[in-house]
């Protein structure tokens, strides 16, 4: 049997999810669980935090977006969306920490950091990666 379909590989994704959910609600911000009627491929979490928009697909160590999952991401970003994958506990204990600090940062800055550390872009963006 593959890890994709395996009970570890969705235990994994929810245990990050959770953690993910734990941090952010503790914080005060907002983490709804994100599903959309007749569309497939939507990120698994929006997250709502000192007035900025996170759209979160959490994924397995060594997991990649689905090809539905990357043309939704692209969809997101076109539309001026940060779109994240987090795959690892450090992952998101690294992009809770940066939600704490964006609260003093401007908002453009930090999504531009945030999309920096985990390799995303926002389309139009100059300066981002």
């Amino acid at each position: 049997m593959s890890l994709r379909n395996s009970k570890s590989y969705k235990t994994l994704e929810a245990e990050l999810e959770k953690r993910l959910v734990d941090k952010v609600t503790n914080l005060g911000g907002l983490a709804w669980k994100f599903t959309s009627q007749g569309t497939v491929g939507v990120p698994d979490r929006i997250i709502l935090f000192c007035g900025k928009i996170f759209f979160v697909e959490m994924k397995a160590p060594g997991k990649d977006l689905r090809e539905i999952q990357q043309w939704r991401k692209h969809q997101l970003e076109r539309e001026g969306f940060t779109v994240l994958r987090l795959r690892t506990k450090e992952e998101v204990d690294e992009f809770v920490d940066h939600l704490v600090h964006a609260e003093i940062q401007s908002q453009r800055e930090s999504e531009r950091r945030i999309a920096e550390i985990f390799g995303t872009k926002r389309e139009g963006d100059q300066n981002a990666i």
